[in-house]
């Protein structure tokens, strides 16, 4: 999958905005074909911005998720350089699962949306959602 991978600072500013998938503290950056195919089973789909101050009070916790569970977290890291092409698969998946903010979790089960969490809820709720949807 993808071609960078940076095991990076826990700073979401120093992150690179555009798609990517999270597992074992790094991430992965993937192409919208990638995208597409990694929520059709089971995973997390991460809704983050460089701008929110939720999600980077978020972003360590996310990082140390990644380490914790066997479900990807598919990451859209919402910025100004997004490419067009990410930018369609990205809004696509959130106009379906009705995603309005950040940060947003959107829980996927076999393909389809389960559940979502919307904002500024408690990392200890979102991990609780993981578990009862996904074991553990």
């Amino acid at each position: 999958m993808g071609v960078h991978r940076d095991g990076f600072s826990s700073n979401l500013s120093y992150v690179r905005e555009g798609l990517a998938v999270l597992r074992d503290g790094g991430l992965t950056y993937i192409t919208p074909e990638e995208f597409r195919q990694l929520l059709q089973g089971d995973a997390i789909l991460a809704v983050y911005s460089k701008t929110c101050p939720h999600c980077h009070r978020d972003w360590p916790q996310l990082l140390q998720a990644s380490r914790e569970i066997d479900v990807p977290i598919v990451m859209f890291i919402w910025g100004s350089l997004i490419g067009e092409r990410e930018l369609s698969a990205a809004r696509l998946e959130m106009n379906k699962a009705g995603v309005e903010g950040t940060p947003t979790l959107v829980f996927y089960k076999d393909g389809r949306i389960v559940d979502k969490l919307v904002g500024a809820t408690p990392w200890g709720l979102k991990v609780e959602k993981a578990r009862e949807i996904y074991g553990g």
